[in-house]
């Protein structure tokens, strides 16, 4: 379809008849005028509306357990700060920084859960502890 005339009541009007009545008003042609400041949004109308779900196929997933348990360091009168941290470092793989708060709050509590993991990781740290003179247990 061309246009070829000016916008009158908002519509362009064009070479057919049809339409040049319709926008008069004197004919009822099927499909609608759309205003010439309207853009085509034709393109909508093939989209779809639902979203297209792809499920795969079913895959088995092997999951281990592990029973998590906690490595406790208890105060003690016989080794010194120092000692302790030291142990923390070496021992359990502690950042200083870390290793003196544990220390910290095994002097003052009286206990500190220092490692979490699975019994046969700590059960090594734990006698590796109890070799420096540090008494510890896995919970």
């Amino acid at each position: 379809m061309r246009v070829t005339g000016p916008l009158q009541n908002g519509f362009r009007e064009s070479e057919n008849r049809e339409t040049i009545l319709a926008v008069k008003g004197l004919y009822k042609a099927e499909t609608r005028l759309k205003p010439a400041f309207m853009p085509d949004f034709s393109y909508f109308c093939a989209m779809q509306t639902k979203p297209q779900i792809d499920y795969d196929e079913d895959v088995l997933v092997l999951e281990e357990t592990i029973d998590v348990r906690d490595l406790i360091v208890y105060n003690d009168d016989v080794n010194t700060f120092e000692h302790v941290i030291k142990t923390l470092i070496d021992v359990c793989g502690h950042e200083p920084e870390q290793a003196e708060q544990c220390t910290l709050l095994i002097h003052y509590r009286g206990q500190c859960t220092v490692k979490h993991g699975g019994f046969d990781e700590l059960a090594g740290m734990c006698t590796a502890i109890h070799d420096r003179g540090i008494s510890a247990d896995v919970l």
